[in-house]
């Protein structure tokens, strides 16, 4: 097994390149990816960007001319990564919103894969459990359902 004791400890500037938007300069925040090319921009960046053009800020390869935002996926797994990379930022991104939504005077939506709701209900023949959840815009409902035997 190779050990990895000597190699030099890689820097957060060294990674920068890869978890920083090339449209606002910041770290990836809601990270979606171009699926023609695969470049990775701020979810906010790059709709703002395709309402005015139609090609990758990177690359200039053409998306789609009517319905570019068609043409963008979210990218959890390099969302996960930026968070992990750069401590603290998923939390000052969650405090951020938070302050948007109440100077907006409105509530906060649930965060992704926050817990929404929890609702239990009870009989003689069966308990229940139903939980909301938020998880890519979408709101799920589990429901755990116990029979009681007699």
């Amino acid at each position: 097994m190779q050990s990895y004791r000597n190699e030099p400890p890689v820097l957060l500037a060294d990674l920068n390149e890869y978890i920083t938007c090339k449209l606002c300069k910041g770290y990836l925040i809601d990270a979606v990816s171009i699926t023609e090319c695969l470049h990775p921009f701020c979810k906010s960046c790059i709709v703002k960007y395709l309402n005015e053009r139609y090609d990758c800020p990177s690359c200039g390869i053409l998306i789609h001319q009517s319905h570019p935002l068609n043409y963008i996926s979210f990218d959890r797994t390099l969302q996960d990564i930026v968070y992990k990379v750069v401590p603290d930022l998923r939390k000052k991104e969650k405090l951020l919103r938070e302050s948007f939504y109440r100077i907006m005077g409105k509530s906060p939506p649930a965060s992704e894969g926050e817990l929404q709701s929890l609702r239990w209900s009870f009989s003689n023949a069966s308990r229940s459990v139903y939980i909301n959840y938020l998880y890519d815009s979408s709101t799920y409902t589990i429901l755990i359902k116990t029979v009681i035997k007699t």
